[in-house]
């Protein structure tokens, strides 16, 4: 695992060089030795600081859109995403760019590789935080999604699920559906969850309309602040981290963002 900087592996050895003629022995030469050959899979780990997990069909791929200029496939049906799909989101003042990865949905048993459980799930070993992404409009218990994805993780990988992570509530806007109420509801349950000492571990709760670009910019503000939070908890000697700044709801009255380039 090549995961510090100019570490070295060596897959297979050349052959040893031969010898050509000279002009003392013009009809003599040693030839060179075949070297090793074989097949080898790379698999790039490091992909995104931060990683969007959810259900198929959440709505991550276009919360990815809204976020940064990557355009992934989006379409009304489960398992569009089949690949990970890599965004950059531009901040100014400092100006930094930070990858958000919009990985393929995970059903109930990823964890024993079931769909295609530990293909998807291996995509987020190395981002830096995790954002769970909800689907407010159609899921019937948001709650019940949300720890379903964590078990998964859970699962998985322990060490996977010790990121700092947050709740992202996507299509807000279908009001039709009690998107709103439903994400108010997962709101007070992680609260009340909360205050008797049973907590996920969320460091926040942020209600989104991408399709609309509505609430996706202070999104990305808090996409930063939460990998601001992972590097100062990585750093050796430090102190532990302040309480979470969490629990921001957008008004029903919500203003539009644009997010492609954020300033603050």
């Amino acid at each position: 695992d090549l995961d510090q900087s100019d570490s070295e592996f060596i897959l297979a050895r050349g052959g040893a060089g031969g010898l050509g003629n000279n002009l003392n022995s013009p009809h003599e030469a040693q030839p060179g030795k075949v070297g090793e050959e074989l097949w080898i899979e790379l698999e790039l780990k490091s992909i995104a600081e931060v990683g969007l997990v959810g259900m198929p069909n959440a709505g991550k791929s276009t919360l990815l859109g809204s976020l940064s200029r990557a355009c992934p496939k989006i379409a009304p049906y489960a398992f569009t995403t089949l690949a990970p799909h890599i965004g950059h989101v531009e901040y100014d003042n400092p100006p930094r760019v930070i990858a958000v990865a919009d990985l393929p949905g995970l059903v109930e048993g990823a964890h024993m590789n079931i769909g295609m459980g530990h293909d998807f799930l291996r995509h987020i070993e190395r981002t830096r935080v995790l954002l769970f992404v909800i689907d407010m409009a159609h899921s019937p218990d948001p709650l019940h999604d949300l720890k379903a994805l964590r078990h998964e993780v859970e699962q998985y990988s322990p060490d996977m699920a010790k990121k700092p992570w947050a709740v992202v509530a996507t299509k807000c806007d279908l009001t039709v559906h009690g998107a709103l109420q439903k994400a108010d509801m997962l709101h007070k349950q992680l609260r009340k969850a909360r205050k008797r000492g049973e907590g996920l571990g969320e460091q926040f709760l942020h209600c989104v309309s991408a399709r609309f670009s509505e609430g996706t910019g202070s999104l990305a503000l808090k996409i930063r602040d939460l990998c601001d939070l992972h590097e100062a908890e990585s750093q050796p000697g430090e102190e532990e981290a302040q309480e979470p700044r969490w629990w921001v709801l957008l008004e029903e009255a919500r203003a539009a963002v644009a997010a492609t380039k954020i300033e603050g």
